[in-house]
């Protein structure tokens, strides 16, 4: 494949994002227009993953800030509620400890803070979001602008298991890989989510052997092999072509 057939596949990528936000944009409008919204069918709650606190703090009902960022981190699943911005309709949100979040329908990713009870989302188009949060135990409850709120709880993720491949890469000299492209930054999480950081394409890595690396995303499964020495990472796809990064401080 070329650099062209992968140029035209990004390219792709992000009219595709950009239709569907338009659909659900006006799907929200639309839905304005009724007076009954009926909440999708609840969940029962899953235990809270490990090492998360099972109750806010005796002695207040809103942690700090910093508490409360911490609180965020991991995964939340819809319970009930009404479409919200950058959040759609999404199943299940994920929250990262470096300001990542990422809505698990279109896959859509953001840069989130708190302050107060105030959540703000900076998506990757560049327009903030902002709501008002409300934990009660291992539930959510964000309600924006409008007054539409919608009600989650915090879910388990499994970590995939310890890997040198972990953490932030940058770029330093490049083939343009499917799905890495030419994003000068790619980030490996612990839940097995990646990001590419130019388009912001978000996949699901796995891996089998000592170097058998595979990322799923919009596109099917890509197979590559990768070699990580010290702070150096290799990445070689089934032609051949190799993307070299080191590790970002």
């Amino acid at each position: 494949m070329n650099s062209q057939q992968k140029h035209t596949e990004r390219v792709l990528h992000k009219w595709y994002i950009l239709t569907i936000a338009i659909i659900l944009m006006l799907a929200v409008a639309s839905c304005g227009n009724n007076d009954t919204v009926t909440p999708p069918p609840s969940r029962e709650p899953a235990s809270p993953p490990s090492g998360a606190p099972s109750e806010l703090p005796a002695d207040s009902q809103q942690p700090e800030d910093q508490q409360l960022e911490n609180w965020l981190i991991g995964r939340w699943e819809k319970l009930s509620g009404d479409w919200l911005f950058f959040f759609w309709d999404a199943e299940a949100i994920d929250f990262y400890d470096d300001g990542t979040v990422v809505e698990r329908d279109l896959e859509t990713t953001g840069t989130w803070s708190v302050s107060g009870d105030t959540l703000s989302v900076l998506d990757m188009y560049g327009d903030l979001n902002e709501f008002s949060l409300v934990l009660d135990g291992d539930q959510l409850t964000l309600t924006d602008d409008d007054g539409d709120d919608a009600v989650y709880v915090r879910a388990t993720r499994d970590r995939r298991p310890d890997t040198p491949l972990i953490g932030r890469w940058e770029l330093v000299s490049g083939s343009f890989l499917y799905f890495f492209y030419d994003a000068s930054i790619v980030d490996f999480y612990y839940d097995g989510t990646v990001i590419e950081r130019f388009d912001d394409t978000v996949g699901e890595w796995t891996i089998a052997g000592d170097d058998q690396l595979s990322i799923t995303y919009f596109n099917g499964t890509r197979p590559f092999t990768f070699e990580v020495r010290g702070n150096e990472l290799l990445i070689t796809d089934e032609h051949g072509e190799t993307d070299r990064y080191r590790r970002a401080n």
